[in-house]
């Protein structure tokens, strides 16, 4: 009758009763996108932990020494004898330890004993992150004492350790002589 009066509906998008969910469908991917993310970064780093020693723990090896030295008091051969021992005791830690602790703590005993924590992040070449694994590993094993020093740490090597290390060089000096 009037063609021009006729209207014509057409519908875009989905049906009106799937409209609302499909409208906020887009707020899924928002929450679940950074929560997959976190997982993933938890499970590819898990070692990244903050260790938080006051004190150098003792190695068991460390306690029975106190007996000896109260023992090499008493006699001057058996200073000799425990000297020997702590040389073997620093040679037994450091067989232990893998290359990069090993060279982490080389670097401590060239330094006197104590470094900052991003020195020896600059003088092993290790990236800080590495660094710090490093250095966890050797604070759970009680080699490396950790002290919050401004914005990085003060890494301090256990005195049993240095201490023969010490006793070990000083042989070497005798015999080159």
């Amino acid at each position: 009758m009037f063609p021009f009066l006729r209207m014509v509906v057409t519908q875009y998008g989905p049906p009106d009763q799937a409209g609302s969910f499909l409208r906020y469908l887009w707020i899924l991917p928002l929450i679940l996108v950074p929560i997959i993310v976190l997982v993933i970064y938890w499970l590819l780093f898990p070692s990244l932990t903050k260790v938080k020693i006051t004190e150098a723990v003792k190695p068991p090896a460390e306690l029975m020494a106190e007996d000896e030295e109260e023992a090499v008091a008493e006699k001057p051969q058996a200073k000799v004898e425990a000297e020997a021992v702590d040389k073997a005791r620093v040679e037994t830690a450091l067989r232990v330890l893998s290359d990069d602790e090993g060279k982490v703590v080389q670097v401590l005993m060239e330094a006197g004993g104590q470094m900052l924590q991003k020195e020896i992040s600059w003088e092993t070449g290790f990236s800080r992150v590495k660094t710090h694994r490093v250095l966890v590993r050797l604070l759970r094993r009680g080699l490396v004492s950790a002290e919050k020093y401004y914005n990085t740490n003060r890494i301090t090597l256990v005195d049993w350790l240095l201490k023969g290390r010490t006793a070990k060089r000083e042989d070497s000096d005798q015999t080159s002589h």
